[in-house]
C-alpha cells in the first residue's frame, strides 16, 4: 500500500510517502500544486494529516478523494495514554512518541522533539506518561529581543558551537540558550533514568542538530521520526478497522 502522510508543523508542512513501513520520500508542501505533483508521481491510495494550526487552506478537500484520516486526540494508537488531560495533549507529542514506541518497541523511551517548542515525554512500556514543555531556542531568542530594549535578535539554523560562557553579548545570549536547553534535556534524561532504569533517548526535530550528545549515551537522532509515527498510526488503523 503506497500512503501519504503529512505534518503540519508551525513553520512548514513535510510529507512522506511510504510504501507499507519503507520511507519512499520525504519533503516540503508549499502549495496545493506540489501535492498535485505527488498524487501524479505516487498515487498514494491512503492518506493521513497531523497538524498544530489550521490546514493549508484546501488541503482536506484534496485529500478527500483518497481513503484519507484526519489525526486528531481521538485517533486509534498503538500505544496506551496515560495522561491526565488528553484533549489538550498535543498532536505531534502523540505522533513523535507513537514513531519512537514503533522504532524501538522492547525499550523505555525518552522522546524529545526540538522545534518550535521543546517537548520531553516518555514512553514506559508502550504507555504515554507525559514529560515536559519548554520554549524551543528560536522563541528563547525572540523572547530576549522582544522583552528588552537592546538585545539583538538572533536566529539558529546550523549547528552552533558554542563556548561554556560568552565572550560577547551575542556569543552570550547563544550559549545561554543553548547550553540551558542541553542541561535540561540531559537533566531530563538522568531524572528519568534514576526512576526507570536502562531507556533510551529518541531525538527529532528541525533544532535536534543543537544537542550536544554525548556518544555513550543510548541517544538515537530520527529526524523523520513524526513521519514514521503517522504511518504506523496509519497502518494500525487500517489493522483495526
Amino acid at each position: 500500500m503506497v500512503s501519504l502522510v503529512i505534518d503540519e508543523g508551525n513553520t512548514q508542512s513535510k510529507y512522506g510517502v511510504f510504501q507499507d513501513q519503507e520511507l519512499l520520500k520525504v519533503g516540503v508542501i508549499n502549495d496545493l500544486q506540489d501535492l498535485e505533483v505527488l498524487f501524479e508521481e505516487f498515487k498514494p491510495e491512503k492518506g493521513i494529516l497531523s497538524s498544530v494550526k489550521d490546514p493549508i487552506h484546501g488541503l482536506d478537500s484534496k485529500l478527500i478523494p483518497i481513503d484519507f484520516h484526519m489525526m486528531t486526540s481521538q485517533t486509534p494508537i498503538p500505544i496506551k495514554l496515560d495522561y491526565e488531560t488528553p484533549d489538550t495533549l498535543g498532536i505531534d507529542r502523540i505522533v513523535a512518541a507513537v514513531g519512537g514506541f514503533s522504532e524501538f518497541p522492547d525499550h523505555n523511551l525518552l522522546v524529545v522533539d526540538l522545534g518550535t517548542c521543546i517537548t520531553a515525554d516518555l514512553v514506559i512500556e508502550g504507555r504515554f506518561l507525559g514529560g515536559w514543555i519548554l520554549p524551543g531556542i528560536n522563541m528563547q531568542f525572540q523572547a530576549m529581543h522582544s522583552g528588552t530594549g537592546n538585545l539583538p535578535l538572533l536566529e539558529i539554523k546550523d549547528p552552533e558551537k558554542v563556548g561554556v560562557f560568552g565572550k560577547s553579548t551575542q556569543g552570550s545570549m547563544k550559549s545561554g540558550v543553548i547550553k540551558s536547553v542541553n542541561m535540561a534535556v540531559d537533566g531530563f534524561f538522568s531524572n528519568c533514568k534514576r526512576e526507570f532504569g536502562n531507556m533510551l533517548m529518541v531525538v527529532t526535530g528541525g533544532d535536534s542538530n543543537q544537542l550536544e550528545t554525548n556518544p555513550k549515551e543510548s541517544i538515537f537522532a530520527r529526524p523523520n521520526l513524526i513521519l514514521k509515527g503517522l504511518n504506523r498510526i496509519l497502518l494500525f488503523n487500517e489493522e483495526v478497522s
